[in-house]
């Protein structure tokens, strides 16, 4: 493919997938704080209610945060009785965290509102586009995985650029502003 063309779908695909996220990103704030629970409590409530009992380690890992970082976003869940928090019989370092009949409850509720809304986006669309744009979604969304996991998390390896803003990320104003923002 010509280069040229190729980086006018870099740049075009950069504003619009930005653009995408920033909207999606409203949305969920929208919907989700007038629940009472965080953006990041409503993800981990998701994350749960479709993978059922996890570690806390596996938590973190599917959510792309430390486990400090999860640990409060928990404990915020545990102090609301939306999930709860059982250690392991045999190695008390070992945590596993459940939602509770309450969790699942708000987590339905909230899944029906942004169904809803999806819903309302989708109904936007010409019918006959409906199915090509869910087909490039999900090859979209592959390439992305796959990306994932041989660029940036495949055995704990970071490309020069990730490792970067990793250490930008740790820095001490950074770190108040990203706390600010959760």
């Amino acid at each position: 493919m010509n280069e040229k063309i190729l980086q006018q779908q870099v740049g075009k695909l950069n504003r619009l997938t930005k653009d995408l996220l920033r909207k999606f990103q409203m949305r969920d704030r929208n919907e989700i704080t007038c629940c009472g629970v965080s953006v990041s409590q409503c993800y981990t409530l998701d994350m749960l209610g479709e993978h059922g009992e996890m570690s806390m380690v596996q938590l973190a890992r599917k959510m792309f945060l430390d486990k400090s970082t999860m640990t409060r976003v928990v404990d915020g869940l545990i102090d609301r009785e939306l999930a709860v928090r059982r250690f392991d019989e045999n190695d008390r370092r070992l945590i596993y965290i459940t939602l509770t009949a309450t969790g699942r409850k708000l987590l339905a509720g909230i899944r029906a509102q942004q169904l809803n809304s999806l819903r309302q986006i989708l109904e936007r669309i010409p019918a006959n586009e409906r199915q090509s744009l869910l087909g490039g979604l999900q090859l979209f969304s592959e390439a992305v995985q796959d990306w994932l996991t041989t660029c940036c998390i495949s055995d704990n390896k970071e490309n020069a650029a990730t490792k970067a803003l990793r250490q930008l990320a740790n820095k001490p104003q950074l770190v108040k502003l990203q706390k600010t923002l959760r």
